[in-house]
This record gives structure tokens, C-alpha cells and sequence, in this order.
């Protein structure tokens, strides 16, 4: 399996979601809720549509499933299906993606739903919308600021011409 640089350790909570949501410290805005399962939305988003949904009992991370689990995550995997239908219904698509082990922010099993331009880089920074683009099922998607500070949404076309461009000026300066 490859081993990509950026799975270095990143700064965690041991469960935020049981510590503070599912205790009900912090307050959030629920989308859906079945007997084990909660999902609402991101308390600081990262993306313009940004769901978490967790399991209401302590699970780690998909690495670390036990047999025991797997009710609850059919449970969450069928939250999620119906959370992403409805995404994709609104937005034209979503992803669905969870972190294990060093990649994992918090110690409880998650899935995220996003969709959108990213808006946060995983530092909590915001996106360097000066120049971005990027592959997403196939086709390319790119957001470039104009001269005039206005954000600029290119066609499919317009994006993959972006972003080869791209790739080309950073093959050249890897070259030098």
C-alpha cells in the first residue's frame, strides 16, 4: 500500500463528538436522528454543504469495526445514502468521506457529506482561491480570482485547459 507524505499525525480530540455533541454540550443543527445515529451540520464548515454523521455510541474508526458494530453502521451507511441522495437532489453531487487513524481529527467513526467549493484548508485556513483546481469524478472543476478580486467559476472545458496549464508550469519549475 502507498504511503502518502501528508498522513503525518495531525492534533486530535479524543472523541469530541461523545465528549461535546452527543452530551449535548455543544449545540448543533440537527439534520436527521434515528435510535443510533445523529447527523447535523459542521460546526465550522469546510465546505459550503458540510454533514457529519456519527454513530451515537462510541465507535474509533472504520479500521477497528468489531462484529458487534456492524448494526450500527448499516445504520449510519443508511443515514448517509439518504442524506446524500438528498445532497445530490439539491446540489447536483456530493462526497462521502472518513479518516482513520493519524488522519482522524477526532477518535469517534464519522462520515462527512460535502459538497462545494472547498472553503478551508485542513488547518482550519481559509482556501487560496487565487488559483485552485482539481479533478472530482472525472471532470475538473476551477476557481480562479479575476484582476477585479471577483471569484471566477470556469466551465468543465475552461477548467481542465486551467488546469493542464497548471500542471505543465509546475512540471517546467520541477524541471529548472
Amino acid at each position: 500500500m502507498q504511503s502518502y507524505p501528508h498522513a503525518t499525525p495531525i492534533p486530535t480530540y479524543m472523541d469530541f463528538y461523545c465528549d461535546q455533541v452527543l452530551s449535548g454540550r455543544l449545540a448543533v443543527l440537527r439534520i436527521a436522528e434515528t435510535e443510533h445515529v445523529l447527523a447535523f451540520h459542521h460546526t465550522q464548515p469546510y465546505w459550503p454543504v458540510h454533514i457529519v454523521v456519527v454513530p451515537k455510541r462510541h465507535i474509533s474508526s472504520l479500521a477497528t469495526l468489531e462484529p458487534g458494530d456492524l448494526p450500527v453502521v448499516h445504520e449510519l451507511l443508511t443515514v448517509a445514502a439518504d442524506l446524500c441522495r438528498r445532497v445530490t437532489e439539491e446540489h447536483g453531487g456530493c462526497r462521502l468521506s472518513s479518516n482513520s487513524g493519524n488522519l482522524q481529527t477526532t477518535r469517534h467513526l464519522h462520515f462527512y457529506i460535502h459538497s462545494g467549493l472547498r472553503l478551508r484548508n485542513e488547518d482550519g485556513t481559509p482556501v487560496d482561491e487565487s488559483v485552485m483546481a482539481w479533478a472530482d469524478d472525472g471532470s475538473v472543476q476551477a476557481r480562479c480570482i479575476a484582476p477585479h478580486g471577483d471569484p471566477v467559476d470556469m466551465s468543465s472545458g475552461e477548467a481542465r485547459n486551467f488546469a493542464r496549464l497548471l500542471i505543465t508550469c509546475a512540471d517546467e519549475a520541477d524541471s529548472r
